[in-house]
């Protein structure tokens, strides 16, 4: 690789972890800000739970895809972070 490849490898290796690592809270942001908001508890272990299968699965496949060759790539790296919808969803859905 040369260096403007070792360039953009780094740059796509350091925005999945950062988004990866903000997973977690903005999971619990949106889950307790919605659930207040409507009246509703939510469970902290299952919140925290959520938070971590976010960060678990999306954090995976944003690393898989920055791999990649950008040419290879068949997603952005948001499509993927906004998958993560469904972990407020489910977490608000299960609160009724």
């Amino acid at each position: 690789m040369d260096d403007n490849a070792n360039a953009l490898a780094e740059h796509g290796r350091a925005l999945a972890e950062a988004a990866t690592a903000a997973l977690p809270g903005w999971v619990a942001r949106v889950a307790c800000a919605r659930a207040a908001a409507a009246g509703v508890a939510l469970d902290p272990a299952a919140v925290d739970a959520a938070g971590r299968q976010a960060a678990g699965e999306v954090g995976h496949r944003l690393r898989e895809l920055v791999a990649l060759d950008v040419d290879a790539q068949r997603a952005t790296p948001l499509a993927l972070v906004r998958t993560a919808v469904r972990w407020p969803t489910a977490l608000l859905r299960d609160a009724g």
